[in-house]
């Protein structure tokens, strides 16, 4: 039989290996470390619109009996990020000096002159960031040089290729 001093003995005992080896345990696991965080937003544009671009002399016709050009301008509505200037082109190439070609789907043809307004660097993505950025197309009245004074009367269609780059 065991003596009541030796269970308290006992108990003690294992009392003190307890408070021992969490002291242990608890200064092993203390430690700390910095951990550096890091981050990089990139230049980014985005086109959101584009109006299509209606040239015209008379309302929005074009009146072959009119004198000088025949004007239109397209409102590309664009967001970059902040701080960002983009850089728009055609082909690869600058956009003002870009001509358009229209035709009729016959023999009729027009060439369309571009030229670019200013371009906005970016305040971001957010909706409320918007920018524009105006194309004008100009035909000449002349005839024979892709001009409107001979045209064929009729509806004349033509495309571009706009690219942004940030």
């Amino acid at each position: 039989m065991v003596s009541t001093r030796s269970r308290i003995n006992r108990i003690f005992m294992l009392a003190a290996g307890v408070v021992g080896l969490g002291a242990a345990l608890s200064a092993a696991a203390a430690d700390s470390i910095t951990v550096p965080v890091t981050a990089n937003v990139i230049g980014v544009c985005k086109f959101n619109t584009a109006s299509t671009m209606n040239i015209a002399n008379s309302g929005a016709n074009i009146d072959p009996d009119l004198a000088g050009p025949a004007t239109g301008t397209s409102n590309v509505v664009y967001r970059c990020s902040n701080g960002t200037t983009p850089t728009f082109t055609i082909g690869g190439a600058a956009v003002t000096g870009k001509t358009v070609s229209l035709t009729d789907g016959g023999s009729g043809g027009m060439t369309a002159t571009l030229s670019a307004g200013t371009v906005s660097p970016g305040s971001g993505m957010g909706a409320a960031q918007t920018k524009t950025f105006v194309i004008t197309g100009t035909i000449a009245k002349a005839a024979g040089s892709g001009g409107y004074e001979d045209a064929p009367v009729g509806p004349y269609t033509g495309s571009f290729l706009l690219d942004v780059n940030p």
